[in-house]
């Protein structure tokens, strides 16, 4: 039994098992696809077009049948951050190196993946790649991959055979660009959340999904490239690094490593915000760290015109006399609005009154003719009509949104600051990770309330952390045993057990 796939003026069979939606159907046979709930129905962002019924349905929810030809909209490349900023570093490879050695650095994100080829006599870098993580499929947060492992029999298998073919195809590209032969990759270093670890190395994570949150490694591992199957030298080794919980992964570790939290007499902040919000309180006597469930808004998720960052999403926004400017990525007709667009428009909202302190839409007769003229209703409640003539909005529901993850990311920052017994004016730096932290406006996330305003001028953002990261450690072995006294040295929160933060919580929604 098959159905027929179109998809940029291309067909393609695509076989199909007993009581299968088209959506699990597309996922099996490696077809790209946008979900971000990874298939429960709920983010409504895997339409397709149903050819025989001429109608726009959710893949997820349409029962496979035989015979059917389904039309897709090929999933666009997502902008990914591959830089960083620069850091000095000792030459001393993680492995022995000889002429003609080389390494790979690797950050798996939840949503992208970056990989480095660098010469390990040298240091020298010498290709970089990028790419979209294949598990997004499976839900835009781990949670959601967790959860498909659980009700699909070979499920962690099939997210670990999907994560190699990545890295494999990384090595490929890297190799190509830098004209080298894969055989001469001795080492490779990743960096990545706990969950994408495990999924890795072929282990189910599920004891994270569920309380204490405890994962089954911490610890940073080294293995054999040929264990995973990664193509690289027979002899080629795999070093992971450490993780601190199950929320705060190598990644943060990767980013400690690149600011420096404790080797400062002051005290810093990383913070990391992406689907967790990973955030960390340091300096020479103590360094805290904990992860808010910020959700996937920022990354476009459960927005009604979100999307993530590709060609054609609303980057930035602001309102100048009275009218509307944007600019969108790659130049392109606005088709929606990612994370930093998000975060200006939440802004000039506030900014203009449209929006008061507990986040409700101001009603019309408080508003100026120009701004009533940018209001409208959708499914029954207020919204931002954020490009004219186009059903790209900013409800009601997504102001709330945004109050839910940036009140968990604030709420996260100021019980480490009450751990720390520390007030906001004793931060020297404000160090902002990841690619929603390199692109966002900090004055607007400031504006929002999720950077504290008085930070907004020492906040540094260091880019991919991660990747840096994972490249030092690949580079200088002495950086990554750094990172194995790191992650001892960090006490770790557990922000679900403590009252003081549902407390800290709720104050934080406001604006």
């Amino acid at each position: 039994m098959k159905i027929l796939i179109r998809s940029n003026h291309r067909e393609q069979e695509v076989p199909f098992r007993p009581g299968e939606t088209v959506f699990n159907a597309l996922i099996r046979s490696r077809v790209p696809m946008d979900s971000y709930c990874g298939g429960k129905g709920t983010c409504g962002k895997c339409k397709v077009y149903w050819v025989q019924e001429a109608r726009e349905v959710l893949a997820c929810q349409l029962p496979a049948e035989d015979g059917m030809i389904i039309e897709t909209t090929t999933s666009q490349d997502v902008q990914v951050l591959a830089s960083s900023i620069e850091k000095t570093f000792n030459l001393n490879p993680i492995v022995a190196a000889h002429s003609g050695a080389w390494g790979v650095a690797v950050d798996i994100g939840t949503t992208t993946m970056v990989g480095y080829l660098l010469d390990l006599q040298t240091g020298q870098e010498l290709a970089v790649t990028s790419m979209a993580n294949p598990q997004r499929v499976y839900g835009a947060d781990v949670i959601s991959r967790i959860a498909y492992t659980q009700e699909n029999p070979g499920g962690v298998e099939e997210l670990q055979k999907i994560l190699v073919q990545a890295l494999n195809g990384i090595i490929t590209n890297l190799c190509d660009v830098g004209q080298i032969r894969k055989d001469n990759i001795k080492a490779m270093t990743i960096a990545g959340n706990t969950v994408i670890l495990h999924t890795l190395l072929g282990v189910s994570a599920v004891s994270i999904a569920n309380a204490p949150f405890e994962p089954i490694f911490s610890h940073g591992q080294t293995l054999a490239a040929k264990e995973l199957g990664i193509e690289m030298a027979e002899e080629g080794s795999i070093f992971t690094l450490p993780c601190v919980s199950g929320y705060v992964g190598a990644d943060i570790i990767g980013g400690l490593l690149v600011c420096d939290l404790e080797k400062e007499d002051s005290y810093g902040l990383l913070i990391d915000i992406g689907t967790n919000g990973e955030i960390v309180l340091g300096n020479k006597r103590q360094m805290i760290a904990c992860s808010t469930a910020a959700g996937p808004a920022f990354e476009g998720a459960k927005i009604s015109s979100g999307m993530a960052g590709v060609r054609g999403a609303i980057a930035s926004f602001s309102l100048r006399d009275g009218a509307r400017v944007y600019e969108t990525i790659g130049g392109a007709a606005p088709l929606g609005i990612c994370g930093s667009g998000l975060m200006d428009i939440m802004a000039e909202l506030l900014a203009h009154g449209f929006i008061d302190s507990t986040g409700a839409f101001a009603a019309s007769d408080g508003l100026a003719p120009w701004q009533r003229e940018m209001l409208t209703t959708v499914n029954g409640m207020p919204a931002f009509v954020v490009v004219p003539g186009t059903d790209i909005t900013f409800t009601q529901r997504d102001v709330r949104e945004v109050q839910l993850a940036k009140g968990a990311i604030r709420a996260g920052v100021f019980t480490l600051l009450k751990e720390g017994q520390i007030a906001p004016a004793q931060i020297g730096t404000v160090f902002l990770a990841g690619g929603f932290g390199n692109f966002v406006d900090v004055h607007s996330a400031c504006v929002v309330g999720l950077i504290p305003e008085e930070l907004e001028e020492r906040v540094v953002r260091i880019g991919n952390g991660a990747g840096l990261g994972a490249k030092l450690c690949l580079l200088d072995k002495t950086e990554f045993d750094r990172g194995i006294e790191l992650k001892k040295r960090i006490q770790y929160i557990e922000l679900s057990t403590r009252a003081d933060f549902q407390e800290l919580f709720m104050d934080a929604m406001f604006f």
